[in-house]
């Protein structure tokens, strides 16, 4: 079987890059992507960090940049489909067979021996055939002395068009 495979994620701290390389890839995208496959791991990062997730391919549908993407939330309804009126017009640009995936998260950390969760979420990412990620919506929490909620989007699909 194959898999698309994360090695680490990487954040900005005051523009500086700093890259957190997992102990062990973690399995991504199942390939084929076939809707309803479900995986679930733990990420360690060194024996202080551990990242617990849940994935789903929860969709699979045709993408037209600027439609769809917007009005889905990362906990959409899994049946939702969109109807061809909800479409750019014929002849504009469509990504096809895209498989939308929902990876709920918790990254705990190792605080005088007991787990502690410092972050939670949920990434919905669309990955089109023969393109890769062309968009990605994140949100969740972080805890602690200073908690704050995120809400990001990645919006690769009007990059790979030229409408960005």
């Amino acid at each position: 079987s194959n898999v698309i495979q994360i090695r680490g994620l990487g954040e900005d701290d005051d523009g500086t890059w700093i890259n957190n390389m997992f102990d062990e890839p973690a399995d991504w995208l199942p390939l084929p992507p076939t809707e309803g496959t479900e995986w679930s791991g733990t990420i360690t990062m060194g024996d202080t960090v551990r990242i617990l997730y849940e994935a789903e391919i929860a969709l699979r549908e045709d993408v037209y940049p600027g439609y769809g993407l917007l009005d889905l939330s990362p906990r959409f309804e899994k049946t939702r489909r969109f109807m061809a009126s909800d479409r750019q017009p014929p002849g504009t640009y469509v990504f096809p067979d895209c498989a939308v995936t929902v990876l709920d998260f918790t990254m705990q950390m190792d605080v005088e021996g007991e787990w502690t969760t410092f972050q939670a979420g949920t990434d919905s990412t669309w990955y089109c055939s023969g393109v890769g990620m062309i968009h990605r919506h994140s949100i969740g929490e972080e805890y602690g002395d200073d908690p704050d909620d995120w809400d990001e989007m990645i919006y690769l699909d009007w990059w790979w068009t030229g409408q960005d």
